[in-house]
């Protein structure tokens, strides 16, 4: 061989072995909480506190409220109905909290204010969660209509709830079944061939239906995948698929010939 290797160079690489596990884009509520996610750590700090301050200030002007109408009004029957009325009890922080749920929920609250003060507070607080609740859910529809990126390399793909499976050729055998590398070998053993289950290689038309309807990442070589993607996938369907390359470590062939060989150029303008 060492001979040979003395008489022969190479000239051009012919050939690319591209190879890809094509798969479904996850949706984002199977791997986030979509419900935090509209808004950013500091947008949700913020309007906590604007919550609370408004809270705040409101439980100052119910109190205050309460003790300027005790005993104005000299009209022993209209003493009795603002009684009735519960106008002039004692607000409790529970009462303000409970207020303050009721507005960012959307909601009343039997505790209202009768004075200018808490009147202003009151409304700036609604306007305020109004907004925050307009936003909060235009964001969050667009967010569970939309996929993640979150499923990168092959690490990734190992600890998925993804299933995995292969173009059923000689050379996908042969390399999943003679992985060394951790990694490799791991994706073989727990997620191509596990315990007890038939080894999941499947022909190409098989795989990419497989692909079109279920949670699933087929691994194939790419202009087979593409070619059976232009003729049968719809353009939504498309948009939605991710890949990751890089699971098979071989050498792209180079031809060889004849050192010093006239042809050399002819093939290299291939």
């Amino acid at each position: 061989m060492p001979s040979c290797l003395y008489h022969t160079e190479f000239s051009q690489q012919q050939l690319w072995h591209r190879t890809k596990f094509i798969f479904r884009k996850p949706p984002l509520s199977l791997v986030s909480n979509v419900y935090i996610l509209p808004f950013s750590t500091g947008v949700w700090l913020s309007s906590s506190c604007l919550v609370i301050i408004c809270g705040g200030l409101l439980y100052a002007a119910l109190r205050w409220e309460r003790r300027r109408n005790k005993g104005v009004s000299e009209d022993q029957d209209l003493e009795e109905y603002i009684r009735a009325l519960g106008v002039d009890k004692e607000v409790s922080w529970s009462d303000v909290v409970l207020l303050s749920l009721g507005a960012v929920c959307q909601q009343g609250s039997t505790t209202e204010s009768t004075g200018t003060p808490g009147r202003i507070i009151s409304l700036l607080m609604f306007i305020a969660v109004v907004f925050l609740y307009t936003s909060y859910s235009a964001n969050i529809v667009a967010l569970l209509q939309s996929t993640t990126d979150s499923i990168s390399s092959l690490e990734n793909l190992l600890y998925s709830r993804i299933e995995l499976g292969a173009d059923d050729n000689y050379v996908n055998r042969y390399y999943f079944q003679n992985a060394t590398d951790p990694l490799r070998k791991a994706i073989y053993e727990k997620k191509i061939a596990s315990p007890g289950v038939k080894p999941r290689f499947y022909s190409v038309k098989e795989g990419m239906e497989k692909l079109r309807k279920d949670f699933f990442a087929f691994h194939v070589e790419e202009s087979l995948a593409f070619m059976f993607m232009s003729e049968t996938y719809t353009e939504d369907e498309k948009c939605g698929l991710g890949s990751i390359p890089g699971y098979l470590q071989v050498t792209d062939p180079w031809v060889a010939v004849r050192k010093d060989t006239p042809y050399k150029e002819m093939f290299k303008m291939w």
